[in-house]
C-alpha cells in the first residue's frame, strides 16, 4: 500500500494507467470522506492526442480536507460488467497534516 501525505486544503494528483479503449475506467471511493476527498481531473494525461485503439492514463486530485489518515481504493473495472472483479485495484494510505 502507497502512502501520500498532504497538508490540509493542499491538493496532491495521482495517474493511474488507463485501459479506456478496452472500456476500463477508475473509480475512487474514500474511507473517511471528512479526512480527504478526491476528483477525477479531466485533463489527458501523456501529451498530444492518443493514437486509435490506445488508452489514455487517468488523473485523480486527492485534496486534504482536515487533519487525520484514511484510506483511497482505487478500482478499474468496466461500468457494463459491474458483476466482475476489477481488472486493477491500488489502496493509498491518505495522511492529511496541519
Amino acid at each position: 500500500m502507497d502512502l501520500m501525505t498532504v497538508a490540509i486544503g493542499a491538493h496532491a494528483a495521482i495517474t493511474l494507467s488507463g485501459l479506456g479503449a478496452a472500456g476500463y475506467r477508475w473509480t475512487a471511493a474514500v474511507a473517511d470522506p471528512k479526512i480527504a476527498a478526491v476528483q477525477r481531473d479531466n485533463a489527458p494525461a501523456g501529451e498530444g492526442r492518443p493514437r486509435w485503439g490506445r488508452s489514455r492514463d487517468e488523473i485523480f486530485v486527492i485534496v486534504g480536507l482536515s487533519v487525520g489518515e484514511t484510506v483511497v481504493h482505487f478500482e478499474q473495472r468496466r461500468s457494463f460488467e459491474p458483476a466482475q472483479k476489477p481488472v486493477a485495484t491500488r489502496d493509498i494510505i491518505v495522511r492529511v497534516s496541519p
